[in-house]
């Protein structure tokens, strides 16, 4: 398969969410432990607004592959 600027985008801004996660990740396992409490609270909503936009995501591939399917 061809290598297509389309997917090398993709595919970097999924590398760039996975360094930023680990990046959080480290500096909440570096929180002193009376401030993790909060951290865990927002951990929880932005878990919920990644589902959120993973179904978005998932859509519009959907939609996507529709286009393209009918091209």
């Amino acid at each position: 398969m061809r290598s297509s600027p389309v997917l090398a985008e993709l595919y970097r801004a999924i590398d760039e969410v996975r360094e930023h996660l680990a990046a959080i990740r480290a500096m909440g396992a570096a929180l002193p432990e009376d401030e993790r409490r909060e951290v865990i609270i927002a951990i929880c909503s932005a878990t919920e607004r990644l589902g959120d936009l993973y179904t978005d995501f998932g859509a519009d591939m959907l939609r996507m592959l529709g286009t393209l399917g009918s091209a």
